[in-house]
């Protein structure tokens, strides 16, 4: 991939809601071992548990280093979330879709939103959820919230010091600010 001029969006989403969003895909995975919160707060703070894209600093931190490169396109998920058109704009411009009318990109938009990709069950992965993990989609949905913040609902004071402390370790000096909830 690096090697030959392909194009990569890069997408990242703050490190507190993925540790939430991972925790509901492992507590319905049959594959997994049944995990309690505070069990899976502190196998992903120190980085026993390895999703498919290992942990979360060890892969964001290269390419957040890559992102002026011009192939490389990242894009936070939380500016996806305060103005999905103009990331859809930039997404665009990147990828020399320039040509795009004002109607094409507001449909993209709309296609795009968290509501309408969790209304198809093409986006929402049905397929997974009844055949892999052998659960009730609609108690169990691979897409669930989608907001920023989330992870406010779950952690105690205690454990969002604690997570903070390694999230400071993960971007070091890099210079990525995250948001972990929109106004």
């Amino acid at each position: 991939m690096f090697e030959k001029p392909v194009k990569v969006v890069y997408v990242v989403r703050n490190p507190k809601d993925v540790v939430v969003s991972d925790f509901h895909h492992c507590i319905y995975d049959p594959y997994e071992e049944p995990f309690k919160w505070e069990e899976f707060l502190s196998v992903f703070l120190t980085n026993k548990y390895k999703t498919y894209t290992g942990e979360w600093g060890s892969h964001v931190i290269p390419w957040w280093k890559k992102r002026d490169d011009p192939n490389i396109l990242f894009i936070k998920y939380e500016d996806m979330i305060k103005d999905l058109g103009r990331c859809v704009r930039k997404i665009a411009s990147f990828l020399q879709q320039d040509h795009l009318t004002e109607e094409q990109i507001m449909k993209t938009v709309k296609l795009c939103t968290f509501e309408n990709m969790k209304q198809n069950p093409v986006d929402r992965k049905d397929h997974l959820v009844l055949n892999l993990w052998k659960s009730d989609v609609s108690k169990n949905p691979f897409i669930r919230k989608g907001k920023v913040g989330g992870w406010k609902e779950y952690f105690t004071v205690a454990q969002n010091e604690e997570f903070d402390q390694v999230y400071k370790k993960w971007i070091g000096d890099s210079g990525l600010e995250m948001e972990f909830e929109l106004e």
